[in-house]
């Protein structure tokens, strides 16, 4: 029964490639591996897309699935932007405006796929996760 129960948990929170066979994985668990994997928090990959919706463009779904290297990025490309879009001003005054429509179209662009990615990284985390407590 608790079996079952941990299947249905985790089906919501691993890639749906991890799921055929899982079931004789989880017959072949100590007691010990069972009871951690029940009370183990996996991130959770629907609030992992609400914050990309949201609170992407300030990378809090990268935060939150612990990649913060590209949840900086996220932070700093609207600022870098902006900064080269001024310099740019003081130069060529109409181009520059045009450049930082461009470049801020590209940074949405790189948002929106960022949605469906991050949700993605987020149960391959979850599966990695799962096979170092299996281990």
């Amino acid at each position: 029964m608790n079996n079952a129960i941990l299947m249905q948990n985790l089906s919501k929170v691993l890639p749906n490639s991890a799921l055929y066979g899982l079931d004789k994985k989880l017959e072949n668990l100590s007691e010990s591996q069972l009871n951690t994997l029940m009370i183990y928090k996996f991130k959770n990959p629907v609030l992992c897309l609400i914050l990309s919706i949201f609170a992407g463009g300030w990378g809090v779904d990268r935060f939150y699935i612990g990649d913060i290297k590209w949840g900086i990025i996220k932070i700093a490309i609207p600022f870098a932007i902006v900064i080269i879009g001024l310099l740019l001003s003081l130069f060529l005054a109409q181009i520059a405006y045009a450049i930082m429509g461009v470049a801020f179209l590209a940074y949405m662009v790189f948002l929106i796929i960022d949605i469906f990615r991050v949700q993605k990284e987020c149960k391959e985390l979850n599966y990695q996760t799962f096979l170092n407590i299996i281990r």
